[in-house]
């Protein structure tokens, strides 16, 4: 899973690249569980001729250790090769994929940008965006993927935010890979070697609230932004309840929570590895528009956050807070049809000073979103700047899902409903949304606790082919919504990225809420729960997903599992198997004892006719 220092959500960072002086070289492993790993860096040109690597071995008899702790007991390849991000493609890989945008480098506040060691692979229609400002009197560039439509309104900022240049400034895209590392012009030549890093993320619980940071190893983050949502014409109720749980695994760690709001600060303690925070009320965003509600946690030991919400003592709802080096530029909201008046919303949080936003607009037609006196309706574009700490909430009385949240530099958007009307029963709902860039193409859908669920099922771009495995397909453009048997679990490929979300529906008195669907590549090999106090909820469970055969390796606080129930699904000529297991008081890890054996891991709880939660256990981005 995902942790992080400080709850700050921002972009999403894979890879480290070096600057080869000699040759890059690959090295393709197996290990004794049957993993294929990789080893890729820089090597001498003098063990490399003909591209392949002619002194190093691999002494089976001097066994291997590889960074996730597996034993390596047999080498498979050794290639070597020289040109950018040439072993990319070594040992018989495909290397990047083809329909890709140009790989960028990805520094979010640097001195010098010729120094950046961090790229990501941006999507099809993005660009390598830089640029530099001025923060405390010290010179700092920004650089990153940015949507070709973000690229243009960004070079013509004079005009459309009226903001003027000062000198040294540069705002810059370029569209070949490397390109972004000086202003102005194609970066310089050099051989490159790309090399994974691990990623972390956490987990926040609010609804109406902006900013969390956290930074992270091992998938937990110490730094998080984010903000909590009030949907519109609500007023604050003498039960709301605002709760930020963090977890980790080092009792000794501590936490700092910080906001300009009220000038909130706190320094608490993990006692037994977790704590509760109640936040002020008003904190949570409020009707449609910019306010200063951000909340940032910073802490000393990789934690996880959840964030909860209670509003008038009548819905609960939660999420997982993504750490700041997991959040990213471009974004697509999802709510359902609110109920009454009680709207759909959408909260943008910005770690970052000069943030340039671009909102399309994605509505029935015949309505529109009204802000500072002008109507915006089905595909128009309305534009602000938010500087660090500052939220915008858009908030409208019919469903949202789909409309495009796109930035300069990496913000953090939740999205749902004050009140949704999922068939039958109304309740909030609330996620923290991955960019975009972060999106999968295949994901295993647990069971539902009621009869009936619904998929949301969000393409990152048009025509895309998305398959139910085994139940429907269809050539999506928009998203696409299905009613499912809610006993059964359910494998989901689209040839594209895409974002799915599951959704409760109201039966067998179990009250609906809404749940991030990780994609196969997001699982993680471990995971932090917290179970809530803040509600007595009667029912409270875990769903696993993992392969068949791995089932075994699977521990929870050291213990055997002993799950409730186990079913499996076929998916691509393998087996996974979606266990669902009881979710008790206090702190639980998660974890399979093979480093390396990835799973999928889903919250979620409900009292009978009255509230309901989900959530992702953690995203590794």
């Amino acid at each position: 899973m995902e942790i992080g220092k400080g709850i700050l959500i921002i972009f999403v960072v894979l890879l480290n690249i070096k600057d080869c002086a000699a040759i890059c070289m690959t090295e393709k492993f197996q290990t004794v569980t049957g993993q294929i790993l990789f080893n890729i860096g820089c090597m001498s040109n003098k063990t490399c001729v003909n591209d392949k690597v002619i002194i190093r071995s691999l002494k089976t008899e001097k066994v291997k250790q590889t960074r996730s702790g597996d034993r390596v007991t047999r080498m498979l390849c050794q290639e070597c090769c020289s040109g950018d991000l040439c072993n990319s493609r070594g040992c018989g890989e495909q290397g990047y994929p083809s329909d890709r945008g140009p790989v960028c480098y990805n520094c979010p506040q640097i001195s010098n940008p010729s120094t950046c060691d961090i790229i990501s692979v941006c999507n099809q229609g993005e660009g390598c965006y830089i640029n530099s400002e001025y923060e405390f009197g010290d010179l700092l560039y920004h650089t990153s993927c940015l949507t070709k439509s973000m690229c243009d309104m960004s070079s013509a900022a004079g005009q459309i935010f009226g903001k003027r240049n000062t000198p040294g400034d540069c705002k810059f895209c370029c569209y070949s890979d490397l390109c972004n590392n000086q202003c102005g012009y194609i970066s310089t030549t050099s051989t490159s070697t790309t090399t994974f890093t691990p990623t972390s993320t956490t987990s926040v619980i609010t609804t109406s609230s902006a900013i969390t940071e956290t930074t992270a190893t091992n998938e937990k983050d110490n730094d998080i932004c984010w903000a909590l949502e009030k949907g519109p014409g609500e007023n604050y109720h003498s039960s709301d309840r605002i709760t930020l749980i963090a977890t980790s695994e080092d009792n000794t760690t501590k936490i700092h929570i910080e906001s300009p709001f009220s000038n909130l600060t706190q320094t608490s303690s993990l006692i037994g590895n977790g704590v509760e925070i109640d936040l002020p009320k008003l904190i949570a965003l409020s009707g449609m528009g910019l306010e200063k509600k951000g909340i940032k946690v910073t802490s000393t030991h990789p934690i996880a956050v959840y964030g909860f919400n209670r509003i008038n003592n009548e819905a609960v709802e939660s999420f997982f807070a993504l750490p700041m080096d997991k959040l990213g530029t471009s974004y697509k909201a999802v709510t359902y049809h609110p109920r009454y008046s009680r709207g759909s919303v959408i909260g943008i949080v910005a770690p970052y000073n000069n943030t340039k936003i671009s909102i399309t607009v994605n509505i029935t037609s015949g309505h529109y979103i009204s802000y500072k006196g002008r109507d915006y309706h089905k595909g128009d574009v309305f534009s602000l700047i938010l500087n660090e700490f500052e939220t915008f909430q858009v908030q409208k009385n019919i469903d949202l899902t789909g409309t495009v949240v796109e930035s300069t530099k990496p913000v953090a958007v939740l999205s749902g409903n004050r009140c949704s009307d999922v068939p039958g029963f109304c309740n909030h709902l609330v996620e923290f949304l991955p960019p975009v860039s972060k999106w999968g193409k295949e994901f295993i859908v647990p069971p539902s606790p009621s009869n009936t669920m619904i998929l949301r099922i969000v393409p990152s771009v048009p025509n895309t082919n998305i398959s139910i495995w085994n139940v429907t397909s269809a050539l999506v453009s928009d998203t696409w919504e299905k009613d499912l048997n809610g006993s059964n679990p359910y494998a989901i490929k689209c040839d594209k990225p895409c974002l799915v979300m599951q959704y409760t529906k109201y039966d067998r008195s179990v009250p609906p809420f809404m749940t991030v669907v990780p994609a196969t590549t997001q699982y993680s090999n471990d995971y932090v729960l917290r179970r809530t106090a803040i509600r007595s909820f009667s029912y409270n469970y875990i769903s696993v997903i993992i392969k068949s055969n791995l089932v075994d390796g699977l521990k929870m606080d050291g213990s055997t599992l002993k799950p409730i129930s186990q079913i499996d699904i076929r998916f691509k000529g393998e087996e996974y198997s979606v266990l669902k297991l009881p979710m008790y008081s206090g702190n639980h890890i998660i974890r399979h004892v093979t480093k390396g054996v990835q799973f999928g891991l889903t919250a979620y709880g409900y009292v009978r006719d009255s509230d309901g939660y989900g959530f992702p256990g953690g995203l590794a981005l």
